[in-house]
């Protein structure tokens, strides 16, 4: 542009001295060429432009493509130099073949309910719900009423969440017996429950052995200290952790455990019901209304834990041998029954009368449960 500028400045610059004094016919020859030679340099820049131009662009697109491989190299760059994690080195996959060999328990820790699950290789999964109330009676069942489920079903397959977590969903879920229905065996009423622990389900969690504490929920760490997992004795879990997320139903598995440890688990559970509500009787200040109902408390504790075991033995015990052991309860029944009338014969239609019953039906069935556990154990 400096090159036109100044050509046009000569170009004006000669045709005002040619209007300032009149020229020759040599002159006006010379002065015409020189326009024309000007004309021509001018003509020949203007030809030049669009080249350079031309030549600019081509180096400009032949330069930009290097320029955006070299950015999209970048985040890579950028993605390898990103800190380790603290997470690293935990299990790089999960599999129901980690757990197969396991039983996960939802309980209450006070031997009253619990839910067993145990889950297959491929996702399958069975277990059964157990409560008890032997103080709900009526006719036909004088021995009190069993919430009870046997089910069966099948996990999705599970998803890695993290680290320490996958999740996965129920698939299918079927009952042994119609759900809400009920019938009365061996004068004990059975109602027929849905599996508790597995109800309201829509995501299951399965946590790793490492995960910590802090990553857990407060009710998910309320159920696993029922088995004293808590922060008191570490800041990790040292086994696996199931947790049914929508309502909140935490697992907790525990490797190869077995009918006998499951039923020892529910007797040590009635003896701490026992032993805080007997220190109540022992050294509290109570009327007689409320020591009959603590003692009522205590005689339930030891019932349940029996009625447990008693369920463990019908599904472990060969078919001959439970009907052998059937007839055995039965009689037990009978004698303990007897028993428990001539404790409270001594006052007869007073006051203490549920006191002295209660007590001596908590002391017989204490001793039956002991003996029935026997039943359960591979030695």
């Amino acid at each position: 542009m400096k090159k036109n500028f100044v050509i046009l400045f000569l170009t004006g610059a000669l045709l005002f001295s040619g209007c300032e004094k009149e020229s020759t016919p040599n002159q006006e020859t010379k002065n015409e060429a020189q326009q024309e030679a000007v004309k021509e340099e001018a003509k020949e820049q203007e030809q030049k432009e669009p080249e350079i131009q031309e030549s600019e662009t081509q180096e400009r697109e032949t330069q930009e493509p290097e320029t955006q491989e070299s950015e999209k190299q970048e985040p890579e760059i950028q993605e390898s130099q990103e800190p380790e994690t603290e997470e690293k080195g935990a299990e790089e996959s999960f599999s129901f073949a980690d757990v197969s060999n396991m039983g996960f328990t939802f309980a209450s820790g006070a031997g009253a309910w619990s839910t067993e699950l145990s889950i297959g290789e491929d996702g399958s999964f069975e277990g059964k719900y157990f409560d008890a109330d032997m103080g709900d009676t009526g006719d036909g069942y004088p021995r009190g009423t069993v919430y009870y489920c046997g089910f069966k079903g099948k996990f999705t397959p599970p998803v890695q969440v993290d680290a320490f977590t996958y999740k996965f969903q129920i698939e299918e879920m079927s009952y042994a017996n119609p759900v809400g229905t009920e019938e009365i065996k061996d004068e004990v009423r059975y109602e027929y429950s849905d599996a508790y622990g597995l109800n309201e389900a829509e995501d299951f969690y399965m946590y790793l052995p490492g995960t910590s504490f802090d990553k857990l929920s407060d009710e998910m760490m309320r159920w696993l200290g029922t088995f004293g997992i808590n922060k008191e004795n570490g800041d990790k879990l040292d086994c696996y952790a199931l947790y049914n997320v929508t309502p909140q139903y935490g697992f907790a598995g525990y490797e190869g455990i077995s009918p006998y440890e499951l039923a020892m688990e529910s007797l040590d559970s009635a003896q701490a019901t026992d032993d805080t509500l007997g220190k109540q009787l022992e050294t509290e200040a109570l009327n007689q209304i409320e020591m009959n109902d603590i003692s009522r408390q205590i005689y339930e504790a030891w019932d349940n834990s029996l009625n447990y075991i008693w369920s463990l033995i019908k599904e472990n015990l060969s078919e001959e041998e439970y009907e052998k052991l059937l007839n055995e309860q039965r009689s037990w029944i009978e004698e303990k029954e007897q028993k428990v009338k001539e404790a409270g014969a001594e006052c007869e239609g007073g006051s203490m009368q549920p006191l002295l019953e209660n007590g001596k039906a908590a002391e017989l069935t204490r001793e039956r449960a002991y003996e029935l556990v026997e039943y359960l154990s591979e030695e």
